[in-house]
């Protein structure tokens, strides 16, 4: 990366103004998405970047049924970890997904979107369920990495289930 937030690495939550996140750092989470959604390993150089600026690999964002109170959250119930829901993502929502059947539509992230709010897991455990949150999740989303905003600032970057680009495009690089 080509600049890690400073105080504190190792995933330390520290508020970065959105046009210096988008500066620094967006160009990267875009090559990660992407890497990601042409089926590349989740261990990359930049992948272990945001980890470590920002704990990524420790964070799922979740606007839908793996949410607390939500039909699917027993996929998450089992993991050790805090809970937020202070933040939000930027995106479209659309009624694509298997989770559209369910009343919970899919998103597709875009850096300028409209902000949905999401509920923030962090747990130290989430490296080990990534295999099984995937297949969960089947063949209509990617798991990519968002930037989790509240109130002008970026508060961290976290996973999010998009929708698949073979369906709609997972993100959108603002245009």
């Amino acid at each position: 990366m080509s600049a890690a937030p400073t105080g504190g690495g190792a995933g330390a939550l520290r508020a970065m103004d959105i046009a210096l996140f988008a500066a620094r750092h967006l160009a990267e989470l875009h090559e990660v998405n992407a890497q990601r959604a042409a089926g590349a390993a989740h261990d990359c150089v930049l992948e272990a970047a945001f980890a470590s600026a920002f704990g990524a690999h420790q964070r799922l964002a979740v606007y839908g049924s793996l949410a607390p109170g939500q039909p699917h959250h027993g996929q998450l119930a089992m993991l050790a970890g805090r809970w937020s829901d202070d933040g939000v993502v930027h995106g479209e929502l659309l009624r694509d997904g298997w989770g559209a059947t369910l009343g919970f539509p899919g998103l597709r992230w875009q850096w300028t979107g409209p902000p949905h709010p999401v509920q923030l897991l962090h747990s130290v455990h989430l490296p080990d369920h990534w295999t099984r949150l995937d297949q969960f999740e089947g063949g209509a989303y990617l798991r990519i990495l968002v930037p989790i905003v509240r109130a002008g600032q970026v508060m961290t970057v976290a996973n999010l289930y998009a929708l698949r680009e073979n369906r709609r495009r997972a993100y959108d690089h603002g245009r």
